[in-house]
């Protein structure tokens, strides 16, 4: 601030001592200073911005001189394209000019200045949004904004040529970024056929998480013109989910980076997500089952979908693919299945943005493509590989091509060193003694004596996460994978 009150002193020189009006040279000169304090303010904020200027308005000692400076900024702030200058502009008028502490040169700046606050004035940033009950194409109230959710008011003109530009806009930028608003679009005219065509052809977004609102107000009854200003269209504004005006007098690349700024970007795996939902499925440990898991993952999903609200979908089932990546067990691989091919994979049309991409989908494709390897039904792959075969007969060492292990039979591969392998381990004699050969390969001695092998394993079976552990049957066919010996 004392930066700003220095270059103000410097303007108190041309204002201090002149009974006479400025010559041409000195309004110059005063100009050029006027510059620089503009420049000076451009990263202030509009409170700053008005203080600033009334103090240097009231400090001009002569009329003519304070006139020619509250005009000079008021011309400025109101031509400026920083968004919210324009509220300076009406603070000036309602400040100086139309109390009449400041003149305009004419009357009919005045009046024209009297209409830019009137209709500028309560759609300032930072002010309450209009609230306004507009009717839908089926007569159907509809209010503007909407409560809850962030708002996008876009007030249009059929047969004018810079909005159909900026719905092109428009329409091509949410088909390739969404973002989770209601995206009002607020007709200005009383055409109603001409309303039809240019919401199924202009204004046809395809945006899953966007959520499209059409008004209109042929009668005039709303004061929309008034309250928003609309002299002359397209006119764009924002209101949060408070319905407070955070963006206004946009275009579509002043909105998507406004947006953005908004709407952080979505985290999924966070501490409290895991923590709620291993209180979800707490209660029905140890035998998770994939009926239990779908019961959760659809009921999220079908909240989520039912109130249109796409990034609650996101969130829960991201976060949810997350945590069940983590665990272990037959119910909770197989609901996982479920979640990254049904609510991930298969709806591309919710999952589009970049984080997206790197945080949920990559995960689901990994993860179908590690359930996918050794689908049930199938037969173990012909490979001869060393390890210790249990069976009521005895303990021993040997090859054996996985083909020709018949069941019923276990394939425990498993890391030394692993707490949870060891454990597993030491149910194996209960499993022999029920009538199951059991057959354990050591990953960690194949990696090292025999990698080609251990490679064809880890393409074969999910290996990622050790135990793995499958059963076949009589005829050597796959039945279950990812069990405990434990159960």
């Amino acid at each position: 601030m004392r930066r700003l009150l220095l270059i103000a002193a410097f303007l108190l020189l041309s204002c201090f001592g002149r009974a006479q009006a400025p010559d041409s040279l000195q309004l110059a000169a005063l100009d050029a200073k006027l510059e620089e304090f503009f420049q000076s303010l451009a990263s202030e904020s509009v409170a700053v911005k008005n203080a600033e200027a009334d103090f240097l308005i009231g400090s001009c000692t002569t009329d003519a001189v304070r006139d020619h400076v509250a005009i000079r900024i008021y011309d400025h702030y109101m031509q400026s394209s920083l968004m919210g200058d324009e509220g300076v502009a009406v603070h000036l008028a309602d400040t100086w000019f139309i109390p009449g502490k400041a003149h305009f040169t004419n009357e009919i700046d005045l009046m024209n200045a009297r209409i830019y606050a009137e209709f500028n004035r309560s759609t300032l940033l930072g002010e309450k949004a209009p609230v306004l009950t507009a009717s839908r194409p089926d007569g159907t109230p509809v209010r503007v904004p909407s409560e809850g959710r962030i708002s996008v008011i876009f007030l249009y003109d059929t047969d004018c040529a810079k909005c159909k530009l900026e719905t092109m806009l428009l329409r091509a930028s949410f088909a390739e970024e969404d973002f989770p608003v209601d995206f009002i679009a607020f007709y200005v005219g009383d055409k109603a056929q001409e309303w039809e065509r240019f919401r199924t052809e202009e204004l046809a977004f395809k945006a899953p998480s966007l959520r499209m609102v059409h008004a209109w107000d042929p009668s005039l009854d709303t004061d929309f013109q008034r309250l928003y200003g609309v002299l002359q269209t397209p006119r764009m504004f924002v209101a949060d989910r408070d319905g407070t005006i955070v963006g206004r007098g946009l275009d579509t690349q002043g909105l998507l980076k406004l947006l953005r700024n908004l709407l952080p970007k979505v985290e999924y795996g966070s501490e409290a997500s895991q923590a709620l939902f291993e209180k979800v499925f707490g209660p029905l440990e140890p035998s998770v089952t994939e009926e239990d898991v779908r019961m959760v993952a659809d009921h999220l999903a079908g909240r989520a979908l039912a109130e249109r609200d796409t990034l609650f979908y996101k969130q829960m089932t991201g976060d949810l693919l997350m945590y069940l990546s983590g665990q272990r067990g037959e119910g909770y691989k197989a609901g996982m299945g479920y979640v990254a091919d049904s609510l991930v994979l298969g709806k591309p049309e919710i999952w589009t943005t970049q984080d997206d991409s790197l945080q949920v989908l990559s995960l689901a494709g990994l993860m179908k493509d590690l359930l996918d390897r050794a689908p049930f039904g199938s037969k173990l792959p012909r490979l001869r590989v060393p390890g210790i075969l249990y069976t009521a007969k005895g303990t021993r060492a040997v090859q054996r091509n996985l083909r020709c292990l018949r069941g019923p039979a276990t394939v425990f591969f498993y890391s030394e060193g692993c707490g949870t392998c060891e454990a597993e381990k030491a149910a194996i004699p209960a499993v022999v003694a029920g009538g199951m050969k059991v057959f354990l390969v050591d990953v960690d001695a194949l990696m090292r004596g025999n990698p080609s092998l251990a490679e064809k394993l880890l393409e074969t079976f999910d290996l990622s996460s050790l135990p793995f552990i499958l059963q076949t049957d009589r005829k050597g066919r796959i039945t279950r994978k990812y069990l405990s010996l434990q159960e």
